[in-house]
């Protein structure tokens, strides 16, 4: 595992140095591909950004929201034109189960589906592909994409600006409990549902 890290990390370094060096346009870029395909998440760049006041705080946010809306249709078509088989190569071989999970995402939630996924531990390029296999609608896509992707870089602007040290310092735990309150409220409707069900 650690290996595998290891090799995921220097894989990704020369892409993120090379939007370092862009400044503003890098983070686009770096928005714009991680909404599609890439691995690593804009706040890796947004933060030490915001923290070392390279421009307003908020206009950084406003950036990585409008590359990642635009990487997100990117993502979108891939899955419409490519289907699954293509969604799989893209995403990869092991990548089958977190499409079903999406998938049953725009099942329940139809279009609001995509505003959900942008505060979700599964990874946005997820949902931006199973949308264009399930031919979400453009005009909802890219409004809750919009919606969805201001208000996360937004908020998270907010939090480093106001509480940067204590953001940083925290990060995973704050990561952890927003994904054990995302697995509670989602076992929590499936026992409601299984208790409608036995009611029948």
């Amino acid at each position: 595992m650690h290996e595998l890290k290891q090799r995921l990390i220097e894989f990704c370094m020369p892409i993120i140095d090379w939007a370092t060096n862009l400044g503003e346009p890098g983070l686009f870029s770096l928005a714009f591909i991680e909404a599609s395909f890439f691995l690593i998440p804009p706040e890796v760049l947004l933060t030490p950004m915001i923290l070392k006041g390279i421009n307003n705080a908020y206009l950084l946010a406003t950036i990585a929201a409008i590359g990642s809306v635009c990487g997100a249709i990117f993502g979108y078509y891939i899955g419409l034109w490519g289907g699954r088989p293509i969604a799989l190569k893209v995403l990869g071989s092991k990548a089958d189960f977190a499409i079903t999970k999406a998938e049953e995402f725009f099942e329940r939630y139809g279009s609001a589906a995509i505003l959900i996924a942008a505060f979700t531990p599964i990874p946005y390029k997820v949902f931006t592909i199973t949308a264009g296999i399930c031919r979400m609608k453009m005009l909802g896509f890219i409004l809750y994409s919009l919606l969805g992707r201001t208000s996360r870089y937004l908020i998270f602007a907010f939090l480093l600006v106001h509480f940067g040290e204590v953001v940083l310092a925290n990060f995973f735990k704050l990561a952890l409990l927003a994904a054990l309150i995302y697995a509670f409220i989602e076992f929590a409707r499936w026992g409601l549902k299984k208790l409608k069900r036995d009611q029948q």
